[in-house]
C-alpha cells in the first residue's frame, strides 16, 4: 500500500482551500472561460489522485485490521489422581448401568487456566452428568427453590439405588424458601438416614451447593474420593 506524503487529514484541509480559493479566484480575479476550465481541471486531478497524495483512496482504509485467530481452550488433563478420585465417586454413587457414559468423559477431563469456575473439571462432569440425565454430582444454586433438592434427592435414589423414600413435605416450609433456609438440608438428612443414606456435599467455597447421595456405608470411600480431586467433604 501507497505511503501517501500528506496525512489524510490534511488532504481533506488543502481540498477545502482550494476549492475555496478556486470559487473566489473564477468569480472575481479571473473569471474568463480559460481559468475556470484550468482551475476544474486542477481540483479534479487532486481529487482523483487522492491515493497518491494521502496512500487511501476515497473508499479503502488505511488502517487493516488483522483478524486475530481464535484460541481453542484446549486446557490440560487432570492428573492420575484426580482421575482415580472422579472414577472411586463415579463407582460409589451411580449405578452401575450409567458408569460407560461417564467413564470416557472422565478419562478426558481437562483443566483449564481460567477463573470461571464453571470451566473446573468438577462443573464440567456434573454439567455432563445433568445432560445425560445421570444424577452424580449434583449443584443446586443457595436461591434454588425446595422443591430442587426434592427433585435432586428423589432422582438420585430411584436411578441409582432404585429406592423410594418419602422426604420431609415442601409444604412445612412458607412458601417460595429457598434450600438455604435454616434447617431445609438437616430435614432431608434426618429423613435419608433411617433407611441407610446419607447426603453429603463437597465444598467449592462458593455460594453453590454441590451434593452426592449414597448409602452410609459409602461414606469413607466418598469422602476419600473428595478428596483425592481436591476438594473436602462436609456434611450438615
Amino acid at each position: 500500500m501507497n505511503q501517501g506524503i500528506i496525512s489524510n487529514k490534511l488532504y481533506f484541509v488543502i481540498l477545502i482551500l482550494l476549492c475555496i480559493g478556486y470559487y473566489l479566484l473564477a468569480h472575481y480575479v479571473f473569471p474568463n472561460a480559460k481559468f475556470v476550465i484550468a482551475g476544474a481541471a486542477v481540483l479534479v486531478i487532486y481529487i482523483i489522485c487522492k491515493d497518491a497524495f494521502c496512500g487511501t483512496g476515497w473508499f479503502e482504509s488505511k488502517t487493516t485490521l488483522i483478524k486475530q485467530p481464535r484460541v481453542e481452550k484446549t486446557g490440560v488433563p487432570i492428573n492420575d489422581s484426580e482421575k482415580q478420585g472422579y472414577m472411586q465417586l463415579m463407582r460409589e454413587v451411580v449405578a452401575p448401568a450409567s458408569q460407560p457414559v461417564l467413564e470416557p468423559f472422565i478419562q478426558n477431563l481437562k483443566t483449564i487456566d481460567d477463573t470461571n469456575e464453571e470451566n473446573t473439571p468438577l462443573y464440567s462432569l456434573a454439567e455432563f452428568s445433568d445432560q445425560h440425565q445421570i444424577p452424580f454430582i449434583m449443584g443446586l444454586d443457595y436461591r434454588s427453590a425446595i422443591e430442587d433438592l426434592e427433585w435432586r434427592v428423589t432422582t438420585a435414589l430411584k436411578h441409582n439405588y432404585d429406592s423410594v423414600i418419602p422426604l420431609p413435605p415442601v409444604s412445612q416450609w412458607p412458601a417460595k424458601t429457598s434450600v438455604s433456609f435454616d434447617g431445609v438440608f438437616k430435614a432431608y438428612i434426618d429423613a435419608l438416614k433411617p433407611h441407610g443414606f446419607q447426603m453429603g456435599f463437597i465444598d467449592t467455597q462458593s455460594d453453590e451447593y454441590i451434593i452426592v447421595v449414597f448409602k452410609i456405608a459409602q461414606q469413607p470411600n466418598v469422602a476419600s474420593a473428595i478428596g483425592m480431586i481436591g476438594y473436602n467433604y462436609i456434611e450438615m
